[in-house]
């Protein structure tokens, strides 16, 4: 609130005030009104406060460029003192020599073998022969039992006559009591005979 002359008789009244108290007339405000003062200040603080946050911002950066920038030559700088040493230059003789390549001496090739021609080749392959066997000490008339198994008690399954050829001996020869017997083949048919009436077929009768 702030006071004002009247337009009218000049006496000082409240801008507030609807009419002059002295002679009634209302008062004129010519003039505008200031600004309030919080916005006043708030807007004339505004813009320094980021400019101000913007140049530290700058500043900031700006000092961590130029640091790195210093930094890594510095860095880099011990590394290359250190080697004290100079590096010798690369020379031909420094590089070992390269050893040729000796070709392997020729082999004299392999001659096959060739198995020799057989002679004869027409000829058969002879084969010894298969020694069999014949009845022997049976008469005439008379019969050799051959039977199933190795004993007088098993039942015949075939007769040979005397002096009967072509027994072959089979792989099992057994002692039952007194008496050999002897496995036999004749025609295909298997079976057991007393081995003492059967002998090679070259000996005579008479040979046990």
């Amino acid at each position: 609130m702030s006071l004002i002359p009247c337009s009218k008789c000049g006496k000082q009244i409240s801008s507030l005030a609807k009419a002059c108290p002295a002679c009634g007339t209302p008062p004129q405000i010519s003039t505008v009104p200031p600004p309030l003062p919080t916005e006043t200040a708030h807007a004339k603080g505004t813009i320094p406060d980021v400019l101000r946050v913007a140049l530290l911002i700058a500043f900031v950066l700006g000092a961590v460029s130029v640091y790195n920038v210093v930094k890594k030559p510095e860095l880099s700088a011990p590394s290359a003192a250190s080697s004290s040493m100079p590096i010798p230059a690369a020379t031909p003789e420094s590089f070992p020599r390269a050893i040729p390549l000796q070709t392997p001496k020729s082999f004299p090739r392999a001659v096959p073998v060739q198995t020799p021609p057989a002679f004869g080749a027409d000829v058969t392959q002879a084969t010894p022969a298969l020694v069999t066997y014949r009845v022997i000490k049976i008469s005439k008339g008379d019969y050799l039992n051959v039977r199933a198994g190795a004993g007088s008690k098993y039942p015949v399954v075939l007769r040979l006559e005397p002096d009967t050829g072509g027994i072959v001996l089979g792989a099992n020869r057994v002692a039952n009591a007194e008496t050999m017997w002897q496995e036999i083949i004749f025609n295909g048919r298997t079976g057991w005979v007393n081995a003492d009436y059967i002998a090679p077929a070259t000996q005579s009768s008479a040979s046990p």
